[in-house]
């Protein structure tokens, strides 16, 4: 029973600890790498706050790769009944009997035919995803951190200005480690390997 009540005890310090340390290597990249590179004046940088969020798989992927297909359907994420299957053949079969005697190359038919390609990738990750959410070690597995950075800093006239950043990392474990490249500012992530180098540096 004490060695139970040792373990509920430790396991929020562990979290805490392991949430630290990631604030604290995405901290260091933003500063060394970001800041660096797109800071008008880097030495201006002081940081006001920083925090992160963990997502596990099936929240990135519902995030990343179902909701964006969803939002260009005109479907609304928050529906309870938007990840559904169901749902995508609907939306298939009405588009298909929209263009149904449709001239070949009018707008409205390449319109539809391409929500109908959309509503089809769309319905293939919901699969995936019903699959992950089925898999509860998959779903609940941290994929990466949602990390919040506020901070001040000069602009090119001297003056101080408040910046609002967010960005990912992605610890070695996650589903997907190594998918992005090093110090990518387009996706604004980074993943473990590139606070590894950094920290070399």
């Amino acid at each position: 029973m004490k060695k139970i009540i040792f373990f509920l005890l430790l396991f929020p310090l562990i979290s805490f600890s392991q949430k630290n340390e990631v604030e604290q290597n995405a901290l260091k990249w933003f500063k060394g790498v970001y800041v660096e590179n797109n800071f008008k004046d880097p030495y201006s940088f002081k940081l006001l706050k920083i925090f992160s969020i963990p997502q596990t798989t099936y929240e990135t992927m519902r995030g990343d790769d179902v909701y964006p297909l969803l939002v260009d359907l005109g479907i609304d994420k928050n529906d309870e009944n938007a990840i559904d299957t169901a749902l995508m053949n609907i939306t298939i079969q009405t588009y298909t009997d929209l263009i149904k005697g449709m001239w070949e190359g009018s707008e409205d038919r390449v319109k539809y035919l391409k929500r109908i390609e959309k509503a089809k990738v769309c319905k293939s990750k919901m699969v995936y995803l019903i699959k992950i959410n089925l898999d509860k070690v998959l779903r609940n597995k941290l994929c990466r951190y949602a990390v919040y950075l506020d901070c001040y800093s000069n602009n090119s006239y001297g003056n101080k200005i408040l910046g609002k950043f967010a960005f990912f990392y992605y610890p070695r474990p996650s589903l997907y480690y190594g998918l992005f490249h090093k110090y990518q500012y387009e996706n604004f992530s980074v993943d473990e390997e590139s606070i590894v180098k950094l920290n070399r540096e």
